[in-house]
């Protein structure tokens, strides 16, 4: 469960998860985020932002990701972009982010140079851009796609909506806020 006051926050927050999980706490709009999809407008609202964050990190937690991991993004501008951004800082990870446009050789070179073990994928698209590229890492353990309705067959692959179940597991709740208490500004 969030805290009511971010670990005792009585001045301006520090880092960059502490800053956004605090304005989602304290506003707490009913459109915190709001995006669009097939010209219908939908909207998240603070609470709901910060227990997709919440979930997402617990499930990295549970994947083993730890301070100093390298996760790596490749998507377009979305929530759960944003979401998964605050969730590997809340953990004290390295977001490593990819472009779309990237040519594969590129994608290939970020992900091996920056030594990042997970990838997420917005969804088939992308999949389809770097697939060969991305099927030759090995040192990617996991593949976590956005999009629920596609996922490739790679062993090391899971949507994000399981990897949030994962982190909603009831042994899991109370520790994000100790994960949380952990992030300093002088982490990266």
């Amino acid at each position: 469960m969030i805290a009511e006051n971010l670990i005792g926050f009585d001045a301006l927050p520090q880092t960059v998860p502490h800053y956004c999980i605090e304005s989602f706490r304290r506003n707490n709009k009913p459109d915190a985020l709001s995006f669009k999809i097939d010209d219908v407008w939908h909207r998240v609202s603070g609470t709901d932002a910060i227990e997709r964050i919440r979930r997402i990190a617990l499930g990295l937690s549970r994947l083993g990701v730890k301070a100093g991991d390298r996760i790596a993004i490749i998507s377009e501008n979305r929530p759960e972009w944003s979401f998964t951004d605050l969730a590997i800082l809340s953990l004290r990870g390295v977001n490593v982010p990819i472009y779309t446009t990237q040519a594969v050789d590129q994608i290939r070179y970020i992900i091996e140079n920056s030594g990042a073990k997970m990838l997420f994928v917005s969804g088939k698209k992308l999949w389809k851009h770097a697939e060969s590229v991305i099927q030759s890492i090995e040192t990617l353990e996991k593949l976590i796609f956005f999009d629920a309705d596609f996922l490739p067959e790679d062993s090391r692959a899971m949507s994000l909506k399981d990897l949030e179940a994962e982190g909603s597991r009831k042994d899991e709740i109370d520790n994000f806020d100790e994960l949380l208490a952990q992030v300093k500004a002088d982490d990266l």
